[in-house]
């Protein structure tokens, strides 16, 4: 499945799952594509630590803890 910023309800006035911020969503939406932090940290031209930061700062504001469990996050927020 790909996920687009439509799938996380981007608009910033819509409700967000925990609040994320549009370039937090952009981290999601590649960690939902399956890309890894190398990849993430050249799309957005962010440091690699950052990359990380932003995950574990995602991984605390969804409550899950890992990749998989955020994923399934996702899915199960869509169908709701």
């Amino acid at each position: 499945m790909t996920y687009s910023l439509n799938t996380l309800n981007a608009d910033r006035t819509s409700d967000t799952p925990a609040g994320v911020s549009r370039f937090t969503q952009e981290i999601v939406l590649l960690l939902l594509d399956g890309k890894p932090n190398k990849v993430i940290e050249d799309k957005l031209f962010i440091a690699e630590s950052t990359v990380k930061n932003h995950i574990s700062s995602i991984h605390r504001k969804l409550e899950v803890k890992n990749r998989a469990q955020l994923v399934a996050f996702f899915k199960n927020y869509k169908r709701d």
